[in-house]
């Protein structure tokens, strides 16, 4: 059963992975105002082949792709968002990291300096039993966004705002 299912799935992964809608719009935005990278936990081969198969190579180059089992770090270890930050030449500070995992994105983004958008696409509940909520301190990111156009429209403002912040710097 097992094999069946990773052949079915090896064969109908280029079918069947597709972009979120709108998000090439987010991509192309953030390319024109900023270095794109992608930080996965994974094989490398699977996660490169996934990357393939979504037509990253559109917007992120080949050196900006940081795979967990190819550098021995995985998320939430901050370590690997500063060893990203690092390799591409961006200071944590000035960064901004998108993720749609609360427990593995946020956390360690934050602890790395990064300002971080949560990607709430799934809109899963963040735990409110009393028992558990004061057993669970979730992290806090700094936005919250819902879809791609709000995610889109976010980013339009952070990116355009630090390209204004830039210009009169350089002035």
């Amino acid at each position: 059963t097992a094999r069946e299912l990773q052949r079915v799935y090896a064969t109908s992964s280029g079918t069947a992975m597709t972009l979120f809608p709108g998000m090439e719009k987010v991509l192309s935005e953030c390319k024109q105002h900023a270095q794109v990278g992608v930080i996965s936990n994974g094989r490398g081969a699977r996660q490169r082949d996934k990357l393939r198969i979504l037509g990253i190579d559109r917007w992120v180059r080949p050196e900006a792709i940081f795979i967990s089992d190819e550098l021995g770090m995985a998320k939430p270890d901050p370590q690997i968002f500063r060893f990203a930050c690092s390799r591409i030449g961006a200071r944590p500070e000035h960064s901004v990291y998108v993720g749609d995992s609360l427990a593995s994105d946020v956390p360690g983004a934050l602890d790395a300096g990064l300002r971080v958008v949560w990607f709430h696409h799934r809109e899963s509940l963040v735990p409110t039993d009393k028992k558990v909520e004061s057993k669970v301190t979730a992290p806090r990111p700094t936005w919250t966004v819902t879809t791609t156009q709000e995610l889109l429209a976010l980013l339009h403002d952070v990116l355009s705002s630090e390209d204004e912040g830039a210009t009169r710097q350089t002035r």
